[in-house]
C-alpha cells in the first residue's frame, strides 16, 4: 500500500490528469480515486486493531467502535468487501464516462467516501485523545512505581495512540479535499491539481502511519541486552586472558 501510494500519483500526474496522453482516459479515470476503497480497508483493519489495544485498559467502548474493532469479524469482513467492491464499481464507471452522463454521480461518490472517512478520522482521534488524558492520570498516581513489562506495554499503546492521532488527522483532512473537490475552485485546472494533490499526499502519510503502527518495537529488556557489553556477560571475579597464536596451538580466549 505504501508503494501503491508513493507511485500512483506521480504516474497518474505526469501520464494522465492535465499533463501528457500516455494513460488514455479509462485507465487515469479508474484511479481517479486513488484507490480510496483499500486504504479504506487498510484503515479500517488499524482501526480494529488500534481499538483492540485500547480494549485492554477496560475503557468503555460505543456501538461503532466496537463494530470497528471487530467483536463481530463477519461484519467487520464484510464492511471491508463493501468499501473495496465499491470503489472497483466507482472506478470502473468513472471509466466508462459513466459521470458525464449523470453529474450527480460525482456528488454520491463524494459523499459516500467522506462519511466514510469522517467516521474512520473520528474514530481514531477521540480513542486516542482519550487514551492519551486516561494515561496521564494513570502515570501521575503511578510515579516510577512501575514494571518494565507493564512500561513496555504502556510505552506500545503511547506510539500507537500517536499514530492514531496522526491517522485520525489524515482521514479528516481528506475529507475536507473531498469537499473542496466538490466546490467550483476544484472544477479548475489549478484548483483540481493542488486539491487531488494534497489528498494524495495525505493519503501517503496516512499509509506511513500505519505501516509504523504495525512496526514491531523491542522491548526495555531487549534493548538493555542489546547495549550489553562483552564483560557485561563475564562473570563477577573471572579474567580474560588472551593466548599467544602460535605452531600447534590456536590463539583465543581463557578464564
Amino acid at each position: 500500500a505504501l508503494l501503491h501510494a508513493s507511485v500512483m500519483g506521480p504516474v497518474l500526474a505526469v501520464g494522465g490528469f492535465f499533463s501528457t496522453a500516455n494513460l488514455s482516459g479509462p485507465v487515469a479515470l479508474f484511479f481517479v480515486t486513488q484507490s480510496s476503497g483499500s486504504h479504506q480497508v487498510i484503515s479500517i483493519i488499524s482501526s480494529a486493531f488500534w481499538n483492540s489495544k485500547v480494549q485492554e485498559l477496560g475503557r468503555p467502548a460505543s456501538l461503532l467502535t466496537r463494530f470497528l474493532r471487530g467483536d463481530s469479524k463477519l461484519s467487520t469482513a464484510l464492511l471491508c468487501l463493501v468499501v473495496f467492491s465499491l470503489d472497483i464499481a466507482v472506478g470502473s464507471l468513472y471509466a466508462t464516462y459513466f459521470q458525464a452522463a449523470f453529474h450527480v454521480f460525482d456528488v454520491i461518490v463524494s459523499l459516500v467516501f467522506l462519511i466514510i472517512g469522517v467516521v474512520l478520522g473520528f474514530d481514531f482521534l477521540s480513542g486516542a485523545i482519550g487514551f492519551q488524558i486516561e494515561c496521564r492520570k494513570v502515570s501521575k498516581g503511578l510515579g516510577e512505581n512501575v514494571s518494565p513489562v507493564r512500561s513496555d506495554m504502556d510505552n506500545l499503546l503511547q506510539r500507537l495512540s500517536y499514530c492514531a492521532i496522526g491517522i485520525g488527522i489524515s482521514l479528516l483532512i481528506q475529507s475536507l479535499g473531498i469537499l473542496a473537490l466538490a466546490t467550483p475552485t476544484g472544477r479548475t485546472v489549478a484548483g483540481w491539481n493542488v486539491m487531488w494533490g494534497v489528498i494524495l499526499d495525505v493519503g501517503y502519510i496516512k499509509v506511513t502511519l500505519i505501516v509504523h503502527m504495525f512496526r514491531p518495537k523491542k522491548s526495555s529488556r531487549q534493548i538493555q541486552q542489546v547495549r550489553a557489553t562483552p564483560s557485561d556477560l563475564v562473570p563477577k571475579g573471572a579474567h580474560l586472558a588472551i593466548t599467544p597464536h602460535v605452531k600447534g596451538n590456536k590463539g583465543g580466549f581463557s578464564q
